[in-house]
């Protein structure tokens, strides 16, 4: 079977330095600056913000936020940036820094100013769509697959399986296949802003205002954060939470002890546990009423053959390739490369698997 996992680095060849991460950055503040974002949706404060959490870099390169770093994958990924942006000096400019990784920045700046949430999540939520409507680039990133050369396209519709991290439709389009959108995509609407999820039937929804219909894909279930454990945990929090409240409904079902235990949290003073006893009498009354489980990490554990990284930066996405090293049914490995560093990272940790690394120059070449 031939699957193919597409990157950014794609959507970089054809749609051209407008979705660089440079790009991506200067366009956010700008919209800002030129109050031409949705302010009802994210507020202008969020570019100052973004300027806050480029001015800590220093001290956190310097170690001051070490202490603050508590979760495992929190600790690796502060080590993870410390040696990518060993080089950042005083010439340095916010673009110059990954967007995702400001979410880690983020984090660890709240705790060192005690802000925590709601404050902070709201914050990391708008600063997430902040990013998504400068990606979005007022739609324009739908329509990059135009520019696809047709050789490219044939190539494209030969596999069986496309998983991709991207955000767009392009691939979609152009081969009329189902994609596996391993991080969502713009047009699918994320449960917590979707009038029919179990998050908006509960006493106290999620939904807190009408949705602006111009601005959809900031209501998506596009997923970023700045490392791979952190994308995993968002992403496997629905399957989660479904698995509890199915295994607690159907247990209260049998065992009036556990129904009783379950009653209790109806007058619960903690908001978590009277949602917990409200979704789980949801379901009893219709098993329909579940959680979306829209990010398809599951299927790099069921996936047999060969295997194609195009367009793919090995950073921030470790709870990908950790799943792919496992699976014994994936025989082989192409990697096209930007960068000799990139190649490397690659190789080394694929150590189990057959391996082709290959200049991605050279693939962009030849399908001229």
């Amino acid at each position: 079977m031939k699957n193919i996992i597409i990157g950014n680095g794609v959507i970089i060849q054809f749609g051209g330095k407008e979705y660089t991460n440079e790009s991506i950055i200067k366009r956010a503040t700008k919209t800002v600056k030129l109050s031409k974002h949705p302010s009802k949706i994210y507020p202008e404060e969020i570019q100052p913000w973004l300027e806050q959490l480029f001015g800590a870099i220093p001290d956190i390169l310097n170690g001051r936020y070490d202490r603050l770093a508590v979760l495992k994958g929190e600790k690796e990924g502060l080590d993870d940036f410390k040696r990518r942006y060993a080089w950042v000096g005083t010439k340095t400019n916010n673009h110059e820094i990954g967007f995702e990784d400001y979410f880690l920045i983020h984090e660890l700046f709240c705790r060192n100013l005690k802000i925590s949430n709601p404050n902070k999540s709201d914050f990391r939520e708008c600063l997430r769509m902040f990013f998504l409507d400068a990606i979005f680039n007022e739609g324009k990133i739908n329509q990059v697959y135009h520019t696809f050369p047709d050789k490219f396209k044939k190539d494209l519709s030969s596999y069986e399986m496309i998983l991709t991290t991207n955000y767009d439709k392009n691939i979609e389009s152009v081969t009329g296949k189902n994609v596996h959108y391993l991080h969502g995509a713009f047009h699918i609407l994320s449960d917590l802003y979707n009038s029919e999820s179990i998050l908006n039937k509960v006493s106290e929804p999620a939904l807190k205002a009408e949705l602006d219909k111009r601005y959809m894909h900031l209501y998506s279930n596009a997923l970023t954060y700045s490392s791979g454990d952190g994308k995993e945990y968002l992403a496997t929090q629905s399957s989660k939470a479904n698995n509890f409240i199915i295994k607690i409904a159907e247990a209260s079902k049998k065992n009036p002890d556990i129904e009783k235990q379950v009653r209790e949290w109806k007058n619960s003073n903690n908001l978590i546990v009277k949602k917990g006893y409200e979704a789980i009498k949801l379901y009893q009354q219709d098993t329909s009423n579940v959680l979306s489980e829209y990010y398809p990490l599951e299927t790099l554990k069921k996936i047999s053959g060969s295997l194609i990284f195009l367009g793919f930066s090995p950073n921030n996405d470790s709870h990908i390739f950790k799943p792919i090293k496992e699976n014994q049914k994936i025989t082989s490995i192409d990697y096209y490369f930007f960068s000799e560093k990139e190649a490397k990272i690659i190789s080394e940790y694929f150590d189990n698997k057959s391996v082709r690394l290959l200049n991605v120059v050279e693939y962009w070449d030849s399908m001229i």
